[in-house]
């Protein structure tokens, strides 16, 4: 089993019970923050100094999943439970070290 394929298991488990969960050994980890409304949800990120490349975006059903990995500096992954939203209408943009994935409601 991979780093990742363990990682999503934990993750699974520990979200039945929690809102997030963050998996690191980053020295610094991003900044994450999660907001929603009545029609959307959204999860801001700071990330100084990361690629494009380096990020993969995971819109589930009734999550959001965001994991950086860097070769220098380490895996991030952070799994945010949402209400259930609609994940072909997930939008991603990445500007200023700023990553923000937003996704409609159900």
């Amino acid at each position: 089993m991979s780093l990742e394929d363990l990682l999503l298991l934990l993750s699974e488990r520990l979200l039945s019970n929690a809102k997030s969960i963050r998996v690191s050994n980053m020295s610094r980890e991003p900044y994450v923050d999660y907001l929603e409304d009545e029609k959307s949800v959204m999860l801001t990120a700071e990330l100084s100094g990361v690629r494009p490349e380096d990020v993969l975006v995971v819109a589930g059903r009734d999550s959001i999943e965001l994991i950086v990995n860097r070769k220098n500096s380490g895996t991030f992954q952070e799994v945010c439970k949402t209400p259930r939203i609609r994940p072909e209408s997930a939008k991603i943009r990445l500007n200023n070290n700023i990553l923000e994935v937003t996704a409609d409601k159900v």
